[in-house]
Parts: structure tokens; C-alpha cells; sequence
């Protein structure tokens, strides 16, 4: 039997997926617990729709991601920092990358989206990754600025 997933079944697939299962198992266990609907019912096709048009959602976003990436690995930015000389009082975060990467250039990202792999103790310039999406990702360089 042909059953779209409304959920992710263990073994199965991913919510949204079609799959072809045995009859009994679709219709004594996937149905009755509303893991998944006939791949012939109005839900399976409304489902299928959703999924369309999140892949297109998707591409686009993926598009944009990858002119920002572009953008972001041109510029260098600069943050600044307590120091004496060389050494940092305190080492740079993730929130003050954000914040320098947001105010120069109007966008609105996340602490999350950085990834640093070692602490920043140090005056100089970083190659920072920075996820834009799930797929997408930018090697940024910062450049940390004593006060």
C-alpha cells in the first residue's frame, strides 16, 4: 500500500515521504496512530503540495544564502575589544561578531550561527564559520581592534 507520512517513523522514512508498506501494517498500525494517510487521499496530495513548495521555498533561500555568502567573505570586520597590547582582557564572543557583522551591514543574525574554534585571546585577524543555512555556510574574517 502507497502511504504518505505525516510523521518520522523509525525504519520507515521522514514525515512526508511516500512509501510503499504492507497493507496490514499501514492499515492497523500507521493509520490508526496517524503516522501517515493513504497516498490517494486529499491529505497525501495537500501534503505533497506543502512539500513542493517548501523545496521551492528552499532553493530560493539557498539562492539568497549564497549571494550573502559572497557578500560576507569580500569585507573584513572589525571588532573591538579591551586589551592591553596584544592580549585580551576578556575573549571575544560570538555576540559581539553578530553584533559587528549586523550593524555593518543591516542584517539580522544570530549568535548561533557562528562557529568559533578556538577562544579569541588575542589581537590580530580570524577565520570565523558563519552557517547561513543548513547547507550554507561563509568563512568570514574578523579582524579584533584594541580600545
Amino acid at each position: 500500500m502507497e502511504i504518505v507520512l505525516l510523521k518520522d517513523v523509525n525504519n520507515i522514512g521522514r514525515a512526508g515521504d511516500l512509501k510503499h508498506v504492507s497493507d496490514g501494517y499501514a492499515k492497523n498500525y500507521l493509520i490508526p496512530k496517524k503516522l501517515a494517510v493513504p497516498a490517494t487521499s486529499p491529505k497525501a496530495q495537500q501534503i505533497k503540495k506543502e512539500q513542493i513548495e517548501k523545496k521551492e521555498k528552499q532553493e530560493k533561500d539557498e539562492a539568497k544564502s549564497l549571494e550573502l555568502k559572497a557578500k560576507l567573505e569580500s569585507k573584513i570586520f572589525a571588532v573591538k575589544a579591551k586589551a592591553s597590547k596584544d592580549h585580551l582582557f576578556a575573549s571575544v564572543k560570538e555576540a559581539a561578531i553578530t553584533k559587528s557583522i549586523n550593524d555593518k551591514l543591516n542584517l539580522d543574525l544570530t549568535s548561533d550561527q557562528i562557529i568559533i574554534k578556538d577562544t579569541i585571546k588575542q589581537v590580530g585577524q580570524y577565520k570565523i564559520l558563519l552557517k547561513l543555512t543548513p547547507t550554507v555556510s561563509a568563512v568570514i574574517t574578523i579582524k579584533v581592534e584594541p580600545i
